[in-house]
């Protein structure tokens, strides 16, 4: 389809002036994706220092990093000069050579090339970590390729890369690095081994994660063949992606960041078995059920991406929940990933809904409606049927919401048994349904689940308006008490709703409390800042494990979103343009380059005037959130062709002087224009393609304060349309030159002096930091030696009894379990004057490196310890061990070791414990190489002599629910699945230890 001659949009290059200058020394982070299964994060001007920086491949990781060597001498990249491009980036070394690095896309290969301005020795090194045990080298000489292959990734193919391949695609030197040494100016990581090409000025390399030999053979002789075409189609995808989704405007640093926003979007949708869009990286790649429906509309609709849409779509809709007897009947998966598929989401499903109507919208497509109907009609039909309670409410438990964090003590913040945004959903789903069924003639369904609405709708306003605070409860209590804590989830009774749930009186109220309590300039809130449980910091480790403060304070950037959408809604869109703003600047100037993250601290930090980046470095819905207010709630495009309309309600904030865009319906394409002038405002549509019929345009454009303009005709959209709105309160607005017959809506509105944004606090000393009462372990105690003290207890334990009560228990698949890591060989305990020292040896132990602090992960130890037989005590293991220790053994003290250590009494009564804090350089808990845990406790927590106990050593895998922290025993199941172990005899309380030890 060719372009239209249109004001700066046939640029062929026009992307490529949002390139990114990093200079010399910018602590930045870089990251590429194939759009199929690989992505590649990298540091600016540093060493990579994060394990999960470097090449990853479906889920697997295989190159931490790489040194390139200019005449011998390894170049650090602190002064380098970098330029970062959509698909490339380069940088350029003051000793006259630069390095241009890029990941070619849907070949899972990194592409990395050395040019000098005069001829040199140019070396290029990949670099590894030194905490990874099952990594083996070769070298194949016929194909000069360097080869890494994960033993752990072999054993378990999967369909998935499996090994490295390395290959110079010119002539080079291949030379081993046999002692494997660390690299000096590359701490942690070492080189193997090294591709070297003297007197040249160019030298590249390609790196494949591959399957298989033989493919990454393949994959490297196709590109090194090949390669001038490959690079000319790359460039091309992104000229493409540039012109299909055009914005320009008077404000260039705006466009540039709203460019980057929907590139860096774009790489996050890829084809990891099947179509889908990754949630966030680096941690979050594979698809989240509820991450993707939020994400649709940004990545999808709004940008003319709708067969992307439609696929998505359809693969979530086959993996629905079909069983008429499970609770979760009905239920799309929140997680798919090669190995599980989980439907522990309550809100999910009810996005997957309102994408399916939001899709059917766009595009008109009844076809799809058809064949989406069945999915629909499951899931509103089995949670009828499972999940709602007599006031039509939807109940769910206390992890199930989008606030989903949960700890060894349950959900860290429980929303349990229906949360606000939950009903909205519901809601607006049946009314969704209501349309759908209607649509293919069920009208028994839309009937029933109208009425039912109206239920809904009726009981919402009766339950969940708070009349005191004149704001919306965040949910009730399973007792239909309300919970009276502020958060953010009333906001979507604004965004998600018009006045048929919660008349427009309520909602403005709602978004008064949303913008005043919970809103900084930067961001949203997930708790009020009064509230006790309020954590400013998402990491305080001192204080607390990080999930704990996940949506207790912290600032999620997707939030932004629904904010930005309710203030526009109120037609007031200045009030909403600094939360825009704000994200603009974290794209061009912090974090990942060009990218949003999942978080932002709530506070900043005592020492920093803006709060911490956090979480992952490039989230969707984050992204998306941001792509869509400016489509949807600024530049107010909304198709519905599923009604025949176009609407058309514009909250341009007055920055905008001028706007030049692509907007997307179905198959049609609007270039639109936008001038502000001192006389008027001019808007311009130019259609590219038509409409099967004609479609009524419908406007609504600001006219004043608080009242907008309603007009509306039909439109066969073969013309042009321009619309002229003269200034003043009450404009006589021109179509095509010709006077239109208005209707004037005056907008009910707060007054802007209530909306004022939170400023950050004066105060650093908040009431979370003095919840811990007992006392905590500096690491000098914690980690303190004596080679010198008395061994009192040493005891062995046979290798390869890590079998549960079974005999038949089996690791998680995830390649990080591997075998040893839950089997105790050694016990040690030794005592001096003023500490008892505790040593365990396993028959191997993994770092993946995820939370450093504790220099091991994955493997958890209880300790139960005996003082005295005759003293009461307990025999229930806690931490969801489900393990009760066998008659007569009681304990009176019994620690806990994994992410740090924590030591108990025989009522569950915290003495004290160790947190591990981030720190590079400090003593760990745990040494892989030497397959040992050590730690040490004052001895005046323990009444006795530890030469008189009796103890028991129970060994299972950690589980710290991704929140770092001391974590808790890992669940096993029938079958092993990624991140759950298998061989028991039920899915449910089945014992979570695999290695029993008892010691005299």
């Amino acid at each position: 389809m060719a372009f239209p001659e249109t004001k700066g949009i046939t640029a062929e290059d026009g992307w490529a002036k949002f390139a990114i200058d990093l200079p010399p020394g910018s602590g930045r982070t870089i990251a590429f994706t194939d759009n199929r299964e690989t992505f590649f994060w990298t540091e600016s001007h540093a060493w990579n220092h994060d394990s999960r920086q470097g090449l990853t491949g479906f889920a697997r990781h295989f190159l931490q990093d790489f040194a390139v060597a200019f005449n011998g001498i390894v170049v650090p990249r602190n002064r380098a000069r970098v330029r970062v491009w959509p698909d490339h980036f380069v940088r350029e070394y003051s000793q006259g050579f630069r390095e241009d690095v890029r990941l070619l896309r849907n070949r899972g290969a990194l592409l990395v090339t050395l040019r000098a301005k005069r001829k040199a020795a140019l070396a290029f090194s990949p670099l590894f970590l030194k905490n990874t045990n099952a990594l083996n080298f070769s070298f194949d000489k016929p194909s000069a390729t360097f080869f890494m292959s994960n033993q752990a990734y072999l054993k378990n193919p999967e369909d998935r890369p499996a090994l490295l391949a390395i290959a110079a695609l010119n002539p080079s030197v291949f030379r081993w690095n046999q002692a494997r040494a660390e690299t000096g100016t590359v701490p942690g990581l070492y080189a193997p081994a090294q591709f070297r090409r003297s007197q040249t000025r160019e030298m590249t390399l390609v790196a494949v994660a591959g399957r298989t030999r033989a493919g990454a053979l393949e994959t490297i002789r196709f590109i090194r063949e090949n390669l001038t075409e490959i690079l000319k189609k790359q460039t091309e995808a992104v000229r493409k992606f540039y012109r299909r989704s055009y914005f320009q405007s008077n404000l260039p640093e705006f466009d540039q960041a709203f460019f980057w926003a929907k590139w860096s979007l774009n790489e996050l949708i890829m084809q990891q078995g099947t179509k889908g869009i990754f949630a966030g990286l680096p941690w979050f790649d594979n698809y989240w059920g509820r991450d993707t429906f939020i994400s649709l509309p940004g990545a999808t609709y709004t940008q003319g991406n709708i067969d992307d849409a439609k696929t998505i779509l359809r693969n979530f809709a086959r993996f629905q929940l079909q069983d008429s007897t499970d609770r979760k009947e009905g239920r799309i998966p929140n997680w798919i990933t090669p190995s599980d598929t989980l439907y522990n989401t309550a809100d999910g499903t009810w996005w997957f809904v309102l994408e399916i109507r939001h899709y059917l919208q766009y595009t008109g497509d009844r076809a799809f409606a058809r064949k989406m109907f069945p999915v629909v009609k499951k899931a509103i039909q089995g949670a009828i049927r499972h999940r709602v309670d007599s006031l039509g409410f939807l109940t769910h438990k206390n992890a199930e919401t989008w606030m989903d964090a949960r700890g060894p003590r349950g959900a860290w913040s429980p929303r349990g048994n229906r949360a606000v945004e939950i009903q909205v959903l519901w809601y607006r789903s049946l009314r969704a349904g209501e349309t759908i069924a209607r649509l293919v003639h069920d009208e028994e369904s839309a009937r029933r689940w109208g009425r039912l609405a109206a239920k809904v709708k009726h009981n919402f306003q009766a339950y969940f308006w708070n009349a005191h605070q004149k704001d919306l409860y965040d949910h009730l209590l399973p007792d239909r008490q309300p919970d009276l804590k502020i958060r953010p989830n009333q906001i979507f009774g604004v965004s998600l709703t018009d006045s048929a749930l919660l008349p427009a009186a309520k909602q403005a109220a709602v978004l008064k409390t949303v913008v005043s309590k919970l809103t900084f300039p930067y961001g949203v809130a997930s708790l009020a800042p009064g509230d006790s449980d309020f954590h400013p910091y998402h990491h305080a480790e001192k204080y607390y494990v990080p999930d704990a403060a996940y949506h207790n304070g912290t600032v999620w950037l997707w939030l932004t979103g629904p904010v930005v959408t309710a203030l526009t809604k109120f037609n007031l869109p200045e009030k909403a343009f600094p939360l825009t703003q704000s994200l603009t600047g974290i794209i061009l100037n912090r974090g990942c380059v060009g990218t949003l993250p999942e978080l932002l601290d709530a506070e900043p930090h005592p020492d920093t005037a803006f709060p911490r980046l956090s979480g992952a470095f490039s989230q969707a819905w984050s992204l998306a959130e941001f792509i869509r207010n400016v489509y949807q709630d600024y530049l107010g495009f909304h198709p519905d062709l599923l009604s025949g309309k176009i609407v058309f309600t514009p909250g341009i904030p007055s920055a905008f002087r001028t706007i030049d865009a692509v907007l997307s319906a179905g198959n049609v394409r609007f270039v639109f224009s936008y001038e502000k002038r001192s006389k008027g405002t001019r808007y311009k549509f130019h259609p590219i393609g038509k409409f099967k019929s004609s479609v009524q345009f419908l406007m609504k454009l600001p006219a004043g304060d608080a009242v907008k303009a309603e007009f509306e005709f039909p439109y066969d959209g073969k013309n042009d349309i321009v619309v002229e709105v003269p200034s003043g309160t009450a404009p006589a607005v021109q179509v095509n030159r010709k006077l239109t017959f208005y209707r004037e809506k005056r907008i009910r509105r707060p007054r802007s002096a209530e909306l004022s944004f939170l400023k950050p606090a004066a105060k650093k000393d908040w009431p979370i930091f003095h919840r811990i009462t007992h006392p905590l372990l500096s690491p000098e105690e914690a980690l303190h030696k004596n080679r010198a003290a008395k061994i009192v207890i040493s005891a062995d334990d046979p290798a390869g009894d890590d079998r549960g009560p079974t005999g038949k228990y089996t690791y998680p698949t995830n390649e990080w379990f591997e075998p040893g890591i839950l089997d105790l060989t050694h016990f040690e305990v030794a005592e001096d004057d003023s500490f008892i020292y505790f040593s365990l040896k396993f028959r191997n132990l993994v770092d993946p490196g995820w939370h450093p602090e504790s220099g091991f992960q994955l493997t958890y130890t209880a300790i139960a310890v005996q003082e005295d037989s005759a003293s009461p005590g307990a025999a229930e293991v806690g931490m969801n061990a489900n393990y009760k220790l066998p008659e007569p053994f009681k304990f009176q003290k019994i620690i806990y070791v994994g992410g740090g250590v924590q030591l108990e009494d025989a009522h569950g009564k915290i003495l004290t414990e160790f947190r591990p804090e981030p720190c590079a350089a400090c003593e760990k808990l745990g040494n892989v190489s030497k397959k040992r845990v050590r730690f040490s406790i004052p001895k005046h927590y323990f009444r006795t002599n530890p030469k008189n106990w009796r103890a028991a050593v129970l060994v299972g895998a950690q589980d710290d629910h991704g929140g770092a922290g001391l974590g808790e025993f890992r669940a096993v199941g029938r079958r092993a699945t990624e991140w759950k172990g298998g061989g028991a005899d039920s899915d449910e309380g089945a014992c979570r230890i695999y290695d029993f030890f008892f010691v005299k």
